[in-house]
């Protein structure tokens, strides 16, 4: 990113890397000091960098194939899907992973704004302030859409900064326009926003996100019973799993170590979901949160019973399998 932030300058103002040459050169020395020695441990240890990039990234795991598979869809329109699902992680997608909530990131007023906002950022790019803003923060949240099952909120962590800046572009130009260009009007316009933020945020995160909230429960322990169960499957079965953010089919290694070469096949949430299709040698995997939606995929091949296959500790009941009745 910032190599492309010099080139921008660069390009806006021809002669500005010479001008600045000696501050760039400091700069590049101090980066090179900080991650000289990432950079000679990876190049020594190559898996250690990858390891991780095969495991969540949509190429590298292999999602995009699947997907394209599954859905019938082209590798150009899942990875758009999943560009447009992270990108309105703001206002209409909620984040996930190891809390689920039920709501976007924004509450509807500050998602509002930030609209107005990235509207304001795009009309001044020429400013190079406003540039970095929307450059930075769509980097971040196409490196994040890239990944599998967006939105993740804590690889959207980053964006935090970035879009309070654009909720607060997004609300002084309204407060201005409201006061008809009157700085005396406009600035307590800007302040009873301000304060409605405050009241709302309050409000959101100390009472109306908890109580909607569910903690993910020890995912660990239920993917490595997912794991012990697909292993006793029949050979050359599919194991359909209806997932949410804390368990699918790559969220966990332990699936593919404990029992390797098991065709497992995600299936989000949505209209999707009831196009996916399976076969009477498939086996139907949900975790609680899906249960109803495999129920009714699972009756439609036949009478299916419901088997509870992970509870750690006795705890509550994490995954179902839907096995045909006797």
């Amino acid at each position: 990113m910032l190599p492309l932030l010099v080139l921008r300058e660069e390009l806006a103002d021809r002669g500005w890397i010479g001008r600045h040459l000696a501050p760039l050169l400091v700069f590049a020395g101090g980066v090179f000091v900080a991650v000289g020695p990432l950079m000679v441990f990876f190049a020594q240890h190559p898996v250690y960098l990858l390891g991780r990039f095969n495991q969540v990234s949509i190429f590298g795991s292999g999602a995009v194939g699947a997907r394209v598979q599954d859905l019938g869809l082209s590798g150009v329109a899942i990875v758009a899907q999943q560009l447009a699902t992270t990108f309105l992680v703001f206002n209409a997608t909620r984040p996930h992973a190891f809390f689920i909530s039920y709501h976007p990131l924004l509450t509807p007023l500050p998602a509002v704004l930030l609209v107005f906002g990235a509207v304001l950022a795009v009309t001044r790019l020429r400013d190079r302030r406003y540039f970095a803003l929307l450059f930075t923060l769509v980097a971040i949240l196409v490196a994040a859409g890239l990944t599998v099952d967006p939105p993740n909120g804590p690889r959207l962590v980053a964006v935090v900064p970035f879009a309070a800046l654009l909720v607060g572009l997004g609300s002084a130009h309204v407060s201005n326009v409201l006061a008809l260009g009157r700085a005396a009007a406009a600035r307590p316009l800007a302040g009873a926003m301000a304060l409605l933020f405050v009241g709302t945020g309050v409000w959101g995160y100390f009472v109306e996100y908890p109580r909607n909230l569910i903690a993910t429960p020890t995912p660990t322990e239920a993917a490595t019973e997912l794991a012990y169960y697909a292993r006793d499957m029949r050979p050359g079965a599919r194991l359909i799993l209806f997932e949410e953010g804390w368990l699918t089919c790559g969220s966990h290694a332990t699936l593919a170590f404990i029992a390797p070469g098991r065709i497992c096949v995600d299936v989000e949430s949505g209209p999707q979901a009831s196009a996916i299709s399976v076969s009477p040698d498939d086996v139907i995997v949900a975790v609680r949160g899906r249960a109803s939606d495999a129920e009714r995929v699972a009756n439609q091949l036949g009478h299916y019973q419901r088997k509870v296959i992970s509870q750690p500790g006795g705890g509550p009941e994490l995954l179902f399998a839907f096995e045909p009745a006797p």
